[in-house]
């Protein structure tokens, strides 16, 4: 194992570890001065295990991986309306959030960067301004027909929350979207002059149950529309959320796809969601990059089941698993699965006050 893969894990080690060991001395406040300054919303550890193959049922990877984020708001004035946005995680690029331990495929990695570093003031309530390096806005669409979870752009943003109707949030944005192997963010500030990305993009609660949203986008020379519903059922159904998306390519290829799943519940502590998506072929084709979509999925149609069973409040266990079926041409991902482990101890830190 390198130094830079044995450094990176012993920074998320060590400040899990300190946070936890915190907890005890923390327990009897629960609004610790740091609070005013430190908003941690995010801080978690992962490791899986994964096995790629292809259509033509080649191995391509068959290893293990690791995982760092931490998501974090400096609060500047005492009413939180000026924020500075922190976003660092591992991972060596646009569609990467993991990196190599070195055992089984791929050579050890540990790099570690801060991905999103952006201001946001609230100059009224319900109007928020931004600008840095931004994450993606997708609405109720997921990563599966729009950018990665790991995806970030640089440029501004501005949205509005009206606080009456059924219309939830209307946002504009305008930016750069490339550097697709340079997640740095302080490698990509230069481009915060340039534009090739924009998006409009319209949430909506049509009742109380049914969230819905439409965005247009428009991301160097392509044209997409993208659409998104969700709806939650009764807390009592075995069934919790139906979920449905669909895109459309207006531009060079023309192209569209849709993503429908289902989110069940069994028990307090395991939850399934299943479902199939269609990714045309011509989505890739972004400056020879490849997809900027979820690496677990990219082009093709594929059928998918992912779980997660809590076992305590801060450690989760699960898997991922797709395959690719009906597709006419070669894929790199024709089947994958993965076993994973993840420790967040956000939300039990920020109980017992430790930040």
């Amino acid at each position: 194992m390198t130094t830079r893969v044995r450094s990176g894990l012993l920074a998320c080690f060590l400040l899990l570890t300190m946070s936890s060991g915190a907890a005890a001395q923390a327990a009897e406040t629960n609004t610790p001065s740091i609070r005013r300054w430190l908003d941690v919303q995010h801080l978690q550890l992962a490791g899986r295990y994964r096995r790629i193959t292809t259509s033509e049922d080649d191995e391509i990877a068959n290893g293990l991986q690791w995982q760092g984020q931490v998501r974090a708001r400096l609060l500047v004035d005492p009413a939180a309306r000026l924020r500075v946005h922190v976003g660092a995680f591992t991972g060596n690029g646009f569609t990467s959030g993991w990196d190599n331990i070195g055992i089984g495929t791929g050579s050890p990695s540990g790099r570690f960067s801060v991905k999103q570093l952006f201001l946001e003031a609230e100059p009224v309530a319900g109007l928020d301004v931004q600008a840095g390096s931004l994450y993606v806005n997708r609405g109720e669409t997921s990563e599966i027909l729009s950018y990665d979870n790991d995806a970030y752009i640089m440029g501004e943003r501005v949205q509005w929350r009206p606080s009456r109707g059924s219309v939830t949030a209307l946002t504009a944005t305008s930016g750069f979207i490339g550097d697709l192997a340079m997640p740095n963010v302080f490698h990509r500030f230069r481009h915060l002059d340039e534009w090739n990305y924009g998006q409009l993009l319209v949430e909506a609660r049509l009742t109380p149950a049914v969230e819905v949203s439409a965005d247009y986008t428009y991301e160097d020379t392509r044209d997409w529309l993208r659409q998104g519903v969700r709806i939650a059922l009764p807390e009592r159904s075995l069934v919790r959320t139906i979920r449905a998306e669909f895109y459309q390519r207006l531009s060079e290829e023309k192209g569209a796809g849709l993503n429908v799943a289902a989110d069940m519940r069994i028990g307090r502590r395991f939850q399934v969601t299943g479902g199939f998506d269609h990714v045309d072929r011509h989505y890739e084709s972004f400056r020879g990059f490849g997809p900027l979509n979820a690496d677990r999925f990219e082009t093709g149609s594929r059928f998918y089941d992912i779980g997660t069973y809590r076992l305590t409040p801060e450690f989760t266990v699960g898997w991922f698993h797709d395959v690719a079926v009906a597709t006419d041409y070669p894929l790199e991902n024709g089947q994958r699965f993965e076993v994973l482990a993840t420790f967040n101890p956000t939300a039990t830190l920020k109980r017992l006050g430790v930040f």
